[in-house]
């Protein structure tokens, strides 16, 4: 006689053990398959979730995009606030200085003025022979005289002529322009003379 072979626990009834049998594939199957269906679903619940979260980032970026906007606004309307004042003090400024620019740049020495002047005079080997502006010649006071009156040296009638009261210059003066050949004081003849001059004034 042929025994039937068991598959299962010698314990299981003989019906029951021909059933699992039978069905074991069936139920195999049928759990891989709901396994898969699971992962499919897990996948598209994640794909939702980063498509969500997406979508949220860039709704965020936009709302604080617009927010944003409004503050610099409002900086910029502070800016031309505080800035007005500036404008209007420098329009309010600039006639008084070219109201001055002008009073001294109009009077411009010419014949026949009196001219206010500060004066250093050298000689051609730096010595120093007379200067109304340093203390040891005593006399540290402007310097006044009628332009083109001969009451200076011809050097001095018309290198002055066309001065601005304010400016300075440097006169080059040769000894015919001078005094020539006539010495006087400590200024040898035929000197060429070197004045350091500057228009104070003209009265």
């Amino acid at each position: 006689m042929i025994k039937k072979r068991r598959c299962w626990r010698k314990q299981t009834p003989p019906f029951l053990y021909c059933n699992l049998c039978y069905n074991m594939p069936i139920l195999v199957n049928n759990f891989r398959k709901i396994m898969q269906n699971q992962k499919e679903n897990i996948g598209v619940i994640v794909s939702f979730i980063i498509v969500v979260c997406v979508i949220g980032l860039v709704v965020y970026l936009l709302l604080n995009q617009k927010e944003k906007a409004n503050p610099l606004e409002g900086i910029k309307s502070v800016g031309t606030e505080q800035t007005a004042p500036t404008t209007n003090d420098t329009t309010t400024q600039a006639p008084i200085n070219n109201n001055q620019q002008k009073n001294t740049m109009e009077k411009i020495a010419k014949a026949g003025d009196t001219l206010v002047m500060n004066y250093t005079g050298r000689l051609t080997n730096g010595t120093v022979f007379d200067s109304n502006v340093l203390p040891k010649f005593g006399h540290v006071e402007p310097f006044k005289f009628t332009l083109g009156a001969g009451q200076v040296i011809k050097g001095w009638d018309e290198g002055l002529v066309g001065m601005k009261v304010g400016e300075k210059k440097t006169l080059t003066i040769p000894p015919e322009k001078g005094y020539g050949a006539q010495a006087v004081g400590s200024i040898p003849a035929n000197s060429t003379l070197i004045f350091d001059v500057e228009l104070v004034g003209i009265e």
